[in-house]
């Protein structure tokens, strides 16, 4: 028998290293990440067609946990129930709607209704109504009332980015946990995290899931210290220990940038190296372009700001644009539609690179200058 933790270790691993089990069993906030990525497989035409498997048999409530946006990527297998306890010293009229729990002020007790059940979508306790005035915890002396400031939690794709592989160069895993006990990832060491390459790995959390706490670490000693998740951010930089945001659609089209460079890893944006392979190009990363990405990916790669000093996608940009401008589309097509430079426009935008220009400009003049000074001089001399 394999324990919990050690079974979703072992599919992580296998999924990572492509070696993929046909058949496989999910904690049902499992479905969700790895129905996200494209990992598992949607089940909606082998259902309607099986003898065997009849959806009308099962709890609504059960059915539903296998599906994610509108398809059905397995079959449930047993259910719990889980109960909301209260303390009727504290809520003497109980809620009856998920949003009259939440709209439930404290009044006079140092201590929230959602003690226990963790912050969820709360971005701090306020002790006006208008949400203007933080709550600064402190003795009380009197009786007081907290409003809670909720977010609607979304789904949300977690990233580390750690370009100088500071922490691992191979897998990075990621332990979490909430106020609650809750661990989404499991226990430790956690789960390993998407790797992308160029030190870019991902975990995508539904809504339902987000956790408060997370270490990201390589499971042989390195690890980052106890990181608080900052809510409404969803990047944490290993270098300036640092959280940023990023849409998910940079997200997905950075995944896809990363292919670029791992293929055209001879060749950069200065046009310093090139030993490139055509049919990896026109045939490799095109189809996966075309297969792969939604509309909305595509619709942003070809407009995304090329920059070789920039993050993963800047970077893939500007190598892209520099191999199609080089060659020519007869060689290497511009799959992207993006707009090319034309000749003698800047490929990439950086401050360095104009600054060298402008000071390169400059000594030319200086040059033209003095050389002009020196021949009316002579002039005069000879005059």
């Amino acid at each position: 028998m394999v324990v919990k933790d050690s079974y979703n270790k072992s599919l992580n691993a296998a999924i990572s290293s492509r070696s993929k089990p046909d058949l496989a069993y999910f904690d049902q906030p499992r479905i969700s990440d790895y129905a996200h990525d494209d990992t598992i497989a949607k089940l909606d035409e082998y259902i309607a067609n099986s003898a065997v498997i009849d959806n009308t048999k099962f709890f609504t409530s059960g059915l539903a946990t296998t599906v994610y946006k509108g398809s059905q990527y397995g079959v449930p297998l047993n259910m719990t129930t889980s109960v909301l306890f209260y303390n009727k010293d504290i809520v003497t009229t109980p809620p009856t709607s998920w949003q009259e729990w939440l709209n439930t002020p404290v009044t006079g007790h140092n201590q929230s209704l959602f003690d226990g059940i963790g912050t969820g979508g709360y971005a701090g306790w306020f002790t006006d109504p208008e949400l203007t005035i933080a709550y600064v915890p402190g003795l009380l002396t009197a009786d007081l009332t907290l409003y809670g400031k909720y977010v609607e939690s979304q789904d949300t794709t977690l990233i580390f980015y750690d370009p100088n592989k500071v922490l691992s160069s191979g897998d990075v895993y990621l332990y979490t946990w909430d106020g609650d006990g809750r661990k989404i990832t499991g226990n430790w060491p956690g789960t390993a995290m998407f790797n992308h390459g160029f030190g870019y790995y991902s975990w995508f959390f539904h809504a339902a899931y987000l956790t408060e706490n997370v270490i990201f670490h390589d499971n042989a000693g390195n690890q980052t210290g106890d990181i608080v998740w900052e809510i409404g951010k969803n990047v944490y930089h290993q270098e300036t220990g640092t959280w940023t945001f990023v849409s998910e659609v940079h997200h997905k089209a950075t995944v896809y940038a990363s292919k670029i460079l791992e293929k055209t890893a001879t060749c950069d944006a200065t046009g310093a190296a090139n030993n490139l392979n055509a049919p990896e190009w026109n045939e490799t990363l095109a189809n996966q372009y075309n297969d792969s990405l939604d509309p909305t990916t595509k619709a942003y790669l070809k407009t995304a700001v090329a920059d070789s000093n920039g993050d993963l996608l800047a970077q893939a940009m500007a190598r892209y644009d520099y191999i199609v401008k080089k060659y020519g589309t007869a060689m290497f097509s511009n799959f992207l539609d993006r707009t090319i430079p034309a000749s003698g426009s800047p490929l990439v935008s950086n401050e360095g690179t104009n600054n060298a220009l402008v000071m390169g400009a400059f000594i030319v003049m200086a040059l033209v200058a003095l050389a002009g000074f020196k021949l009316i001089s002579k002039k005069h001399r000879y005059h």
